[in-house]
């Protein structure tokens, strides 16, 4: 570590060490300053001796996708947590407008619509996109942080890399599906892997794939199209038994096969994407050799690759160097008698090594030191990217059922304080089959809680279906044909689910049964189960240091 502390040193002397705000590194990304704007903004950063985020990436990568990557990860939670409060605000503020809870129902279709979809899910998408503005992190940005302008500046800010990485809290890793093949995002991982080892714990790697936000994003805009879409005009139901009540919601909520079949075109689409990114990033994991990674600029690759060596030649066991050099000049040996000769200082203790077998040990400690850091690629690290991740693709974290469900939510809302489109809620009630207000209001409630859960599962179980396909079909046009198929299946059974269980809730308010009790709550048990295999499976032991 000697390296990297005279690095710091180095750094700190010179005042070359900078942090940018999370605003500085979304208007550099957003737009391409000019040689001038960027020394200003260079020269304004202020010096410091550590940073909360080192963030990583290709340059080949497209700055929008590096937006959005950066606005996923640091914002998602908190744009969950501002839809929330602003519907529970919106709620209340319409409440107040309206006179009374009662009154709701009189407002007009566009009012409801407005306060209880539109405006929390355009609070979401802002918070989603800008939240992390607000926040007081700290990042190191290559982009921002090097004085592109000064190019004796830019190497001595270059050389102090190591130190930089070993002075932040966490790493931000913008993958995308050239980031394995670039040295200097090569070079960096070695050097967070060293450090990580040297300081006794694995430094917090966060992987951000940049197809993630994208994958979000669209999910959540399918699923606001279907609430825009909505037709929630319910029609008078036969309530003369329970089979009849039953059966009259079931037909209102079964959506045609038409619908189910155009959806899940583009939803298999999107699931394949998100397996085969996923798949592209642990092949390249597994397969990653810093030797093969590609450089824009030559004369960079000799700069990095020693500075790689130095770093690993300083954590490298020198023992068992010498033990593998004995080993394979022993081996040698066997076929070239001459070469014993060159190898015995090696093998006597008191005699000082040869110029011959201090170039050779040289040569091993290179190639040790260059396979340590493949291996901690190929290892360790790739399995903390699949303890979070997931190994096939097909996972996704609970918070993405929550966000898919979130306009569906917001739909639901408007159903229950709007009286499902009726300025008078008892007609609600009637013509649905309820035998007094309370229940209805339970009831219309309670279904429309149940909806949203049931919309959102459709996306995790779609991914482990498309995951199954690519099984079959590895690639070509019939697999995004048996996805589509498979796909549509999925989704007819979902909307058969929808549409069964607000229809068998209203039987059991209405006209009491046990057996449609039981039934219900087995379907309900059957959901909970699937959501526990989904999203809360035994947490993976967390992965070693390198």
């Amino acid at each position: 570590m000697h390296i990297i502390r005279q690095q710091a040193a180095a750094a700190e002397q010179r005042g070359i060490f900078k942090s940018a705000s999370a605003s500085d590194v979304l208007l550099n990304l957003a737009w391409t300053r000019d040689g001038q704007e960027q020394a200003a903004l260079y020269s304004s950063l202020p010096h410091v001796s550590s940073v909360d985020y080192f963030v990583s990436h290709s340059w080949s990568c497209p700055r929008w996708k590096k937006i959005l990557a950066i606005s996923h990860y640091f914002n998602l939670n908190l744009a969950i947590c501002m839809w929330g409060f602003t519907c529970i605000l919106m709620s209340f503020m319409l409440i107040a407008y309206a006179g009374g809870l009662s009154s709701v129902a009189r407002e007009c279709q566009p009012v409801l619509y407005g306060t209880l979809l539109h405006v929390p899910m355009a609070v979401f998408l802002i918070t989603y996109l800008f939240g992390h503005l607000l926040s007081g992190r700290r990042f190191w940005f290559d982009c921002v942080c090097v004085n592109q302008s000064n190019a004796l500046e830019k190497g001595a800010i270059l050389q102090a890399i190591p130190a930089f990485v070993a002075n932040s809290t966490h790493m931000l890793i913008l993958w995308d599906e050239r980031y394995f093949d670039r040295l200097w995002c090569n070079y960096e991982l070695a050097v967070s892997a060293l450090t990580s080892n040297s300081s006794g714990e694995l430094r917090e790697m966060h992987f951000v794939p940049t197809w993630a936000p994208l994958w979000t994003l669209s999910s959540v805009a399918a699923t606001f199209v279907l609430a825009e879409t909505y037709d929630g005009t319910k029609p008078m139901v036969d309530s003369h038994s329970r089979a009849s009540l039953f059966v009259s919601w079931f037909n209102f909520e079964f959506a045609p096969l038409w619908t189910c079949f155009v959806v899940a075109i583009p939803t298999a689409w999107f699931c394949f994407g998100k397996i085969d990114g996923h798949k592209l990033m642990l092949d390249q994991m597994e397969s990653f050799d810093f030797r093969n990674a590609q450089c824009t600029l030559e004369t960079d690759r000799v700069v990095l690759q020693r500075q790689v060596l130095d770093l690993f030649e300083e954590d490298l066991d020198l023992s068992s160097v010498e033990e593998r050099c004995i080993a394979e000049t022993s081996e040698d040996s066997n076929e070239d008698l001459d070469r014993t000769t060159a190898v015995t200082p090696l093998t006597l203790g008191e005699n000082e090594p040869t110029e011959t077998s201090k170039s050779e040990r040289s040569f091993l400690a290179q190639a040790m030191a260059m396979d340590n850091f493949n291996d901690c690629v190929r290892g360790p690290l790739r399995e903390s990217v699949m303890s979070l991740m997931g190994q096939e693709g097909a996972d996704m974290p609970f918070k993405l059922l929550v966000v898919f469900g979130l306009p569906i939510w917001g739909l639901g809302l408007i159903e229950v304080f709007g009286c499902d489109g009726n300025t008078d809620c008892r007609v609600s009630a009637s013509s649905e089959g309820y035998a007094s207000m309370a229940r209805y209001f339970v009831g219309n409630a309670a279904i429309n809680m149940l909806i949203p859960v049931l919309t959102a599962l459709v996306f995790p179980l779609a991914l482990r279906i498309n995951f199954m396909v690519t099984k079959l079909v590895a690639k070509g046009p019939w697999r995004m044909v048996l996805g589509s198929i498979f796909t549509t299946g999925l989704f007819m059974i979902i909307d058969a689910l929808q549409a069964a269980g607000p229809g068998a809730m209203v039987v059991i308010l209405n006209r009491f049964s046990t057996t449609w009790l039981i039934g219900f709550l087995g379907a309900c048990g059957l959901l909970c189960w699937l959501a526990s295999l989904l999203f809360f499976r035994r947490v993976p032991d967390p992965v070693p240091a390198l």
